[in-house]
């Protein structure tokens, strides 16, 4: 009976170990799976990519989208099985709504852009693979904008090689991304101008204050005399009024009594 006893304890530990076992297997299996999943869509996904497309490859690999793990199915779609077989199988997007989904405030701050308005998309200006900019930032910026280009104010900027990104695409912090509403904001220009502007509003409001008020003392001078002008004109308009009043006035009264007169005699 003790026999049977213990063989049954053991047979109870056995089991007890395989499901352990299988546990542990299961507990460290899982990590692998998940990390294999996790880049289903990033680095590991695109290396099917890069048999065919090897210089686009080694672009992505050193760009801000692989090191945030965006691989190419993320803008380019699930590898379709008739790929590269049939020409146009795999989506390639153009439009800049492409990029919402990750650059949202980059997206919105675009659509309200004079770029947007022209139809110029985000790939207009950046290579689709590297994200840098397709030119340098003149030319880039030239290419469209050849007479701005020209103006004094921009041409001493240039000399100054402030590029057109340092006024128009600047970053708030430094640190976030570079705005896309391609808006100078007074800040930009006080971060070089600051001294000098300062300067000039203190001049301004020293040296114009004796105009301003000259101005000011000849405005005044020219209404009092244009009052003193309508003065003559305001007692005719006021006599003739009253005039006007007096005698419409003196008919309305003769108006009643012919009238209550008339009826009187009927």
């Amino acid at each position: 009976m003790v026999d049977v006893f213990v063989a049954a304890r053991s047979r109870g530990m056995y089991r007890v170990l395989i499901v352990l076992a299988a546990a542990l297997l299961l507990a460290l299996g899982l990590p692998a799976a998940a990390s294999a999943d996790g880049l289903a869509a990033g680095p590991a996904a695109s290396e099917a990519c890069a048999t065919c497309h090897s210089q686009e490859m080694a672009t992505w690999q050193a760009s801000t989208h692989a090191k945030a793990q965006v691989g190419c199915e993320t803008c380019h779609g699930p590898l379709a099985a008739d790929h590269p077989a049939r020409k146009g199988s795999m989506k390639l997007e153009v439009e800049s709504t492409g990029c919402r989904a990750c650059h949202s405030t980059t997206y919105d701050q675009w659509k309200s852009s004079p770029h947007a308005a022209m139809g110029v998309q985000c790939i207009g200006c950046h290579l689709s693979h590297s994200q840098k900019a397709r030119l340098t930032d003149v030319s880039l910026c030239g290419s469209c904008h050849r007479n701005v280009l020209t103006e004094a104010g921009h041409g001493a900027h240039e000399k100054a090689k402030i590029s057109c990104v340092d006024c128009h695409a600047s970053s708030p912090d430094g640190k976030s991304a570079p705005s896309h509403t391609f808006t100078v904001v007074a800040d930009n220009c006080v971060a070089c101008h600051g001294k000098t502007i300062h300067e000039f509003v203190a001049q301004a409001s020293t040296s114009q204050k004796p105009d301003v008020e000259k101005a000011l003392a000849l405005k005044v001078q020219e209404l009092e005399e244009a009052n003193r002008s309508m003065m003559p004109l305001m007692a005719v308009n006021l006599g003739l009024g009253l005039g006007v009043g007096g005698l419409g006035g003196v008919v309305f009264m003769l108006a009643i009594m012919y009238f209550r007169e008339r009826r009187v005699r009927k």
